[in-house]
């Protein structure tokens, strides 16, 4: 098996299905209406999940093991059109923490730990 790291080979794989990014790559980010919310390692992704629609998106994955007892939650909002992204956080009117600052001032990425970065105010 070729040795990426070694090799200082990066490969870019845009994908929607964040249960296969978590078995295959080394670091991943993801992404909202364009703009990147949330860039962390694949390992142990699910545990380490900070942003609050990354967490949603683990909470729509389904496992062999899991609890099927236990409802999956969705997102009760729209998703604000692409065209027309409204100032402040992308994500602001599906967020349950919003605040006043997060509808006025867009998040940068900030390092919450080593190689996990998170543009969230409430963080």
């Amino acid at each position: 098996m070729l040795n990426y790291k070694k090799k200082n080979i990066a490969i870019g794989f845009i994908c929607h299905d964040i249960a296969m990014m978590a078995q295959m790559a080394h670091q991943i980010a993801v992404m909202y209406l364009g703009n990147i919310v949330e860039v962390l390692p694949g390992e142990n992704m699910k545990d380490i999940v900070s942003h609050p629609y990354t967490k949603a998106l683990m909470g729509s994955v389904f496992e062999i093991d899991m609890d099927y007892t236990k409802p999956i939650e969705s997102i009760d909002s729209e998703i604000p059109s692409p065209l027309d992204v409204p100032p402040g956080c992308p994500f602001q009117n599906r967020c349950e923490h919003c605040t006043s600052k997060c509808q006025t001032e867009k998040p940068e990425l900030r390092e919450i730990e080593p190689g996990h970065f998170v543009a969230c105010h409430c963080l």
